[in-house]
């Protein structure tokens, strides 16, 4: 027995008020939730607002300490979509592109000063590109997986950035030249990466949920 549009919209409400804000999380537990009230509903022969209100007496508590959990479940996600990205042959041959044009450039322009700033022009890029599209047109849907992710490569980001400090006159790997370009290529792949995986989840709740939650 699948539960219609109504059904789903009444659990994503209730989650939503019980101070789950982030989409890809909520998704994941709406899943949860759903497929235990078909099948209570199907072996009990309960109607839709019985069993959902049975299954919460019994079960809203677990749900909250679950909620780590389903935290993990999105990282885990974001991860392999990650990991799915880099592996493909384009992305090798878009980062090779990518080091060769910084390789030309550098005959051309001494890119050292710009190289210094790379890991937080990377971060403040990336925050930048996430902030406007899940706030855009004020509609509020942030993604745990992505923001968590972010969060790491940034931290990792800095402690470059903190070693190799752009004050000091060094860029990110000291002298050689040819590190730091594909430092900077890297950085432009993970970038894409990131980029690409949030596109990946929004699409792929849109078409799971978010038609039918409209």
């Amino acid at each position: 027995m699948k539960l219609n549009e109504t059904q789903l919209q009444a659990i994503d409400t209730y989650l939503k008020n019980s101070e789950i804000e982030f989409v890809d999380v909520r998704m994941e537990m709406l899943d949860h939730v759903a497929s235990a009230l078909e099948h209570n509903m199907k072996s009990e022969k309960l109607d839709f607002y019985s069993a959902f209100k049975n299954y919460m007496v019994v079960h809203k508590k677990q749900l909250q300490k679950q909620h780590k959990q389903f935290t993990k479940t999105t990282d885990i996600k974001v991860l392999k979509a990650i990991g799915t990205y880099i592996m493909k042959p384009i992305t090798l041959f878009t980062f090779v592109f990518c080091f060769l044009c910084l390789k030309m450039a550098s005959n051309y322009i001494d890119l050292a000063p710009y190289l210094r700033f790379a890991p937080i022009a990377f971060i403040i890029t990336m925050f930048i590109f996430y902030f406007s599209m899940v706030f855009r047109f004020g509609k509020k849907e942030r993604y745990s997986g992505i923001e968590r992710m972010t969060l790491v490569l940034s931290f990792v980001t800095q402690i470059l950035n903190a070693f190799f400090n752009p004050w000091y006159g060094k860029t990110v790997f000291g002298d050689d030249e040819n590190i730091n370009l594909l430092f900077v290529a890297f950085l432009l792949i993970l970038g894409m990466a990131l980029v690409a995986t949030l596109l990946q989840l929004k699409k792929e709740y849109t078409e799971r949920y978010t038609n039918k939650l409209a």
